[in-house]
């Protein structure tokens, strides 16, 4: 639900992660935002990254209001620490931390023009952390997000009690998608057989009536 809110955080202006969070889960005891508050985890076992917040998670692929979290999200952010420009590039931010999230109500693949690229800025700092690069640096493009295992059309609790793919597999594709892990493994050898299996129909001789 973080990974590019986080990523961008920490090259953008040097703030720890996981500091990030455990502050976030301690003031979201006592916030006065309702998407705030929500984000205390009292579903799942302490650390346990997989399976958090299932409820609110369900919720939001159902409704897709993920905009309006972010929204809540970057009030808080914003307040607490003031170092945060409200600014182009945490506008592009955002934007796609919203966009790859699960979303029953929006159609993919779906298409994001930025006003810089964030695919570039995400690869690059993630292979070259010692050559970070700034996202205002980069230039437009547009990102393509894809749904090719239909996360956004099934249930997380379904999901979570049938394991239909590895439990990682919680966001969208796009470019950004990770490289080499078990959930890119996994995506590859679907799409490969769903490839295949289309190909196999589409080859087979027309039925007489």
């Amino acid at each position: 639900m973080f990974r590019y809110w986080l990523s961008y955080l920490q090259w953008e202006h040097d703030i720890d992660p996981v500091d990030f969070l455990d502050q976030l889960a301690e003031d979201a005891r006592n916030s006065q935002d309702p998407w705030i508050t929500e984000l205390c985890d009292r579903e799942s076992p302490p650390h346990d990254i997989l399976t958090s917040v299932p409820s609110l998670r369900e919720r939001l692929r159902q409704s897709g209001e993920w905009d309006s979290l972010y929204t809540a999200l970057k009030t808080y952010t914003l307040a607490n620490y003031p170092q945060v420009a409200d600014n182009q590039a945490f506008a592009v931010m955002q934007a796609v931390q919203t966009a790859v999230m699960p979303n029953s109500q929006q159609s993919h693949p779906h298409h994001l023009n930025l006003a810089h690229d964030f695919a570039r800025y995400y690869l690059h700092n993630t292979h070259q952390p010692q050559q970070l690069i700034k996202l205002v640096d980069c230039d437009k493009a547009q990102l393509t997000i894809e749904d090719p295992l239909n996360v956004s059309g099934e249930s997380l609790f379904q999901h979570m009690k049938q394991r239909s793919r590895p439990m990682i597999i919680w966001e969208l594709v796009s470019p950004m998608s990770a490289e080499g892990t078990e959930a890119s493994l996994y995506l590859a050898q679907m799409i490969t057989e769903q490839t295949l299996q289309s190909a196999k129909q589409a080859n087979q001789p027309a039925v007489n009536s």
